[in-house]
């Protein structure tokens, strides 16, 4: 019998009791000591079911409270993938596809312009190498006077410059270009050479800015 079977059948026990208590009297004398008697003790029983009723309901109660409260579990949300906005779609498409033309446009100008440019970065680097190659020239002497007006050189030769004939064209180097061209004339009686300046087509004057100090080479060209 659960707890909660017992309590009902308690309650109808007191009711049932009580019942007795008020209504014993009609078949008895209430003033004989019996009626008296027999009222005491139904009252006794009363008290006492009272007693157990209010244990039992006690009982319950603590009982309930030490059942811990059952965990719900929460149920799964349910994540339903959204359905895709075609029209998104077909703008994203849109835009990668313009994406790859430009990238197409891209390539086709820098292969353009390494056509372009070709010519240009290979000038610039044979007068790289050519720079390189005047710099590097060995020093045949150095400018001691020169004339532009008439074109007249004279220079004194290094100590490993070889002898030059008449008619030898040597190149004056300043920094690690070449300024013009000259010819020897001839080695006069304290060592130095005499030699003219070669004329330019494109000076102004006709002849190249040599000047003192200037260094005396062989045209590596």
């Amino acid at each position: 019998m659960t707890t909660t079977n017992i309590l009902l059948a308690t309650t109808s026990l007191l009711i049932v009791v009580a019942f007795g208590l008020t209504f014993g009297g009609f078949s008895k004398d209430r003033n004989s000591s019996e009626s008296k008697e027999e009222i005491a003790a139904l009252r006794k029983e009363w008290e006492a079911l009272q007693a157990e009723n209010r244990a039992l309901e006690l009982s319950q109660t603590q009982a309930l409270r030490a059942i811990p409260a059952p965990v719900t579990t929460p149920a799964p949300i349910s994540v339903t993938p959204s359905t895709a906005n075609p029209l998104d779609d077909a703008r994203i498409a849109e835009l990668e596809k313009e994406i790859e033309n430009l990238k197409d446009e891209n390539d086709t100008l820098e292969q353009e312009m390494k056509i372009v440019t070709q010519p240009m970065n290979e000038a610039k680097a044979e007068q790289q190498r050519k720079a390189k190659r005047i710099s590097m020239a060995l020093d045949m002497g150095t400018v001691v006077t020169a004339n532009k007006e008439t074109g007249f050189v004279i220079f004194k030769p290094s100590l490993s410059a070889p002898n030059h004939q008449p008619g030898t064209i040597l190149s004056v180097r300043r920094n690690s270009g070449i300024l013009g061209d000259i010819i020897v004339e001839r080695l006069a009686e304290n060592g130095q050479y005499v030699a003219n300046m070669k004329p330019q087509v494109f000076a102004p004057d006709g002849y190249p800015d040599i000047i003192p100090g200037d260094t005396i080479i062989v045209n590596p060209d």
